[in-house]
């Protein structure tokens, strides 16, 4: 499939909103985007992305044109062609960037100067223009924001959304060989039941609980195993 109508399109973003609206009811709004905003190239390093604590001037231009911006939000943005395409899950691939959405941040309304817009327009295509192997170069193959943190509050959104009866496999999205760790299934094991018993809770109020000994000892344990060089 090489492209997908309109019809399609606004069905699997309306399906993402519900997924939203039922595993992170504190985020009161949350702008998704089923291609790139108007204006801002494709990027070939990301099939998918998000922008938790800022407002990324493209996509605020993109909204207000349709009359759908309704003040400072996270936003995710989809390429829902080349997910399609490359027969990756839009709904798995949102979960991934829902997890950087939360917890729920404020996000204050940014600057309207003609300067500060083009200056911000001017990152977002420099980031999109980018290498893909640009992002094979970090310190670590999680990089910063797919570590411990993101793992956890990943576990939790699948374990949510699974018991909403959405259905997607979450393999290859957090941990695992792509990020140099043991497989997802060894850290939800590791969790144990934390993610139904804190079904209630925010995930601001999860990340405010100790991990389990069991969690933070797995990642201990893979931290090693990637600084002495060996695989997992």
């Amino acid at each position: 499939m090489c492209s997908i109508t309109i019809m399609e399109r606004e069905t699997i973003i309306a399906e993402c909103h519900r997924l939203a609206a039922a595993v992170a009811p504190e985020l009161p709004t949350l702008y998704i985007l089923g291609a790139p905003p108007d204006g801002m190239p494709a990027p070939s390093h990301s099939t998918a992305w998000a922008t938790p604590q800022h407002v990324e001037p493209f996509t605020k231009a993109h909204l207000e044109s349709r009359g759908a911006w309704r003040g400072p939000a996270p936003a995710i943005v989809l390429q829902l062609d080349r997910l399609l395409r490359e027969c990756i899950d839009p709904l798995a691939t949102f979960a991934h960037e829902l997890t950087h959405c939360l917890p729920a941040r404020p996000i204050a309304e940014p600057e309207s100067s003609a300067a500060a817009v083009r200056n911000g327009q001017r990152y977002s295509i420099l980031w999109a223009e980018l290498p893909a192997d640009r992002f094979a170069d970090g310190p670590e193959p999680w990089h910063s924001d797919h570590g411990d943190r993101f793992i956890r509050i990943f576990i939790h959104v699948c374990h949510r959304a699974w018991e909403h009866d959405f259905k997607f496999l979450a393999g290859g999205c957090a941990a695992g060989e792509r990020y140099g760790l043991s497989h997802l299934l060894k850290y939800a094991a590791a969790l144990d039941d934390e993610p139904q018993r804190l079904m209630g809770s925010t995930f601001a109020e999860i990340e405010a609980t100790p991990v389990p000994q069991a969690f933070a000892d797995l990642w201990a344990a893979d931290v090693a195993r990637y600084t002495n060089g060996a695989t997992v």
